[in-house]
């Protein structure tokens, strides 16, 4: 439940529905709720800056021993660190509840050592995978524990995920000589991503547990719509090619990125009709972002 605002309480007293004496009590209880918000958000803050150190220790760790420890050794360690993350995060948040500030930067930790496992066990039995699929299966192993925890710090990382997996397949399925037709592309695919995980983020809020998720979700999304549709202002990404039309190939890559861009844009425009009339969350700043990417939608188009 959001705080209270001060004008409701002070048009109250106004309107004789309570007593000054209660409005003070109310005012000053808003105001410690205000307090322990900011506190949480900095504990929050502090936590996940924690973990990402942790995580950044156990890398180098592993790094700096890597030539003395065996394969097997090197597998374990990654594997045993990633599940230790996670059961000391599920723990401290949801057993013994004493910690859940801490207990969900372990778990953010654990979506870390998860990804830099990947990559490295890769490394390790030299597995010909491409860097785009590792990061999707990334992607795809740390998505769900944003539905089963709430958390809010991996649902960032999901989305940074999600762009740089996109960003990734883009330029493995473009020309080895990047055209500036190719490279017009990669800004536009992002201005409607962008939009889809904000019109995404919106569906969130019809369930109460995953607002929180819905709101960084919206934010990162707009965020990077606002940045793309500025890099589209510059020539040489506006889509003017003074090249002309290009090789066979560049054709066939434009027809790829054209019908994904045609996809990405159509789910946008779905969830975004959904979130406009539908959407449980009725405040006026998630219906002025609904409107608001709308028309970057029917700008992009």
């Amino acid at each position: 439940m959001s705080v209270m605002n001060d004008k409701l309480i002070k048009q109250w007293v106004d309107e004789g529905l309570i007593t000054l004496p209660q409005a003070e009590k109310m005012l000053a209880d808003v105001k410690r709720e205000r307090k322990e918000q900011s506190s949480n958000k900095f504990i929050i803050a502090v936590s996940t800056f924690g973990a990402l150190l942790l995580g950044i220790g156990a890398i180098l760790f592993v790094a700096s021993n890597w030539n003395e420890l065996s394969s097997l050794g090197k597998v374990l360690i990654l594997i045993g660190s990633t599940l230790g993350a996670y059961y000391a995060g599920f723990v401290l948040k949801y057993e013994k509840q004493n910690l859940p500030r801490v207990g969900e930067a372990l778990l953010f930790l654990g979506a870390l050592l998860f990804g830099a496992s990947l990559f490295l066990i890769a490394q390790i039995y030299h597995v010909n995978a491409n860097s785009h699929a590792l990061v999707f299966m990334w992607l795809a192993g740390v998505l769900p524990l944003v539905y089963a925890f709430g958390s809010a710090p991996i649902a960032a990382l999901s989305s940074f995920l999600f762009y740089l997996w996109m960003g990734l397949f883009l330029f493995r399925n473009a020309s080895l000589s990047m055209s500036e037709r190719d490279l017009m592309m990669l800004p536009a695919f992002y201005l409607v991503a962008g939009i889809l995980l904000f019109s995404i983020g919106g569906l969130h809020y019809f369930h109460e547990r995953l607002r929180n998720v819905a709101r960084v979700y919206r934010l990162i999304g707009i965020q990077v719509a606002v940045v793309t549709l500025y890099l589209l202002t510059f020539k040489a990404l506006s889509g003017q090619n003074p090249y002309g039309i290009g090789s066979r190939e560049e054709l066939h890559i434009s027809a790829q990125f054209t019908t994904g861009f045609v996809l990405f844009s159509i789910a946008a425009l779905i969830n975004s009709v959904i979130n406009l009339f539908f959407n449980p969350s009725r405040s006026e700043t998630n219906t002025v972002e609904s409107y608001i990417c709308v028309g970057l939608l029917m700008l992009s188009l």
